[in-house]
């Protein structure tokens, strides 16, 4: 992990370094010749043609080509190949900091997948899970979105909660059943003896009157229903 860090901190600072020499080196030195040449040219058309100089002009005698480069064709203004020859080493320059940027990209790459990038294609398109018409996509919505499935189970309690109020008001019946067996052996008796009991009961319990609190339970749960439906529609529109 400790040669990936330095690996990055490399390339960052050549990135940074490239950027800077394009930045305050070469672009004041272009402009600077870009400068000067314009008042070059602006002296000579200021001055009054000879009358016998030639058409052709010759390089300037301390002008002499670089290594590599083609010596200036006739009629060609001293010095007026450095702004293109500045503009090339820019270009090589942002070339060599694009080649930098794509060194590290490879190096992240091989970081995270543990491969060197090969044939790499184009992602799938995001399109290709979504519903193919807006009506699916409604239809899908109304059967799997988590909001509008939690209010239907709201409504689901609601109805349940109005059939248990409605049950006060049926009749109930209860049943009850019990047995034991005593066991004693007093000595006054000359004997053991066994008391054994068994009883049954129902019990039926049929409201008649209850002050009207039952029923005024079911409508208030009733209205809780309809206050429950409401709220799927408002969420159904929401979503």
């Amino acid at each position: 992990m400790e040669k990936n860090r330095n690996f990055f901190l490399t390339i960052a600072i050549s990135v940074a370094i490239l950027a800077l020499w394009q930045v305050f080196f070469m672009q004041p030195r272009v402009d600077a010749e870009r400068r000067a040449k314009q008042a070059q040219i602006e002296e000579q058309a200021s001055k009054p043609a000879q009358p016998n100089a030639s058409t052709t002009v010759q390089p300037a005698g301390n002008e002499t080509p670089r290594a590599g480069q083609p010596p200036a064709p006739a009629g060609t203004i001293p010095g007026s190949q450095e702004p293109a020859q500045a503009s090339q080493a820019a270009a090589v320059a942002q070339l060599s900091a694009a080649r930098a940027q794509v060194k590290s990209a490879e190096a992240v790459y091989r970081q995270v997948v543990g491969t060197d990038p090969g044939t790499l294609a184009p992602a799938s398109a995001f399109t290709r899970g979504l519903p193919s018409s807006l009506s699916t996509a409604y239809s899908i919505a109304e059967a799997e979105h988590p909001a509008i499935h939690a209010t239907q189970l709201a409504v689901d309690a609601a109805d349940f909660t109005v059939k248990a109020a409605e049950g006060a008001l049926l009749p109930s019946i209860a049943a009850e059943a019990s047995a034991s067996r005593n066991y004693q052996n007093p000595p006054q008796f000359g004997g053991p003896t066994t008391y054994s009991s068994t009883s049954v009961g129902v019990t039926v319990n049929v409201p008649i009157y209850s002050g009207g609190k039952v029923a005024a339970t079911v409508r208030q749960d009733k209205e809780t229903v309809g206050q429950r439906r409401i709220d799927v529609d408002v969420t159904r529109d929401q979503v």
